[in-house]
């Protein structure tokens, strides 16, 4: 049996669950209604990642971004107004 997860939500803490899955060999759909890191594209700057330069929160979105796609996670644009 195949197994598949939606994660709603693509700000730093989806765009990881996702990676994650997908790298356990688990299908997953990201549902992101807006941009890729959420709240995170409204910094001016991020300086409380220790194992990373400060940066302004649309420069971390991108690598956000990018790590998406290597990994192969789908990106849903849309609502998830409903789970069945």
């Amino acid at each position: 049996m195949r197994k598949m997860v939606g994660v709603i939500g693509a700000g730093p803490a989806g765009v990881a669950s996702s990676i994650m899955l997908k790298r356990y060999g688990i299908d997953v759909l990201l549902f992101e209604r807006r941009n890729v890191g959420g709240l995170l594209n409204n910094a001016w700057r991020v300086e409380n990642i220790p194992f990373l330069q400060p940066s302004a929160g649309e420069d971390l979105c991108r690598k956000l971004k990018d790590h998406l796609s290597r990994n192969g996670v789908e990106l849903i644009r849309e609502d998830a107004t409903a789970i069945h």
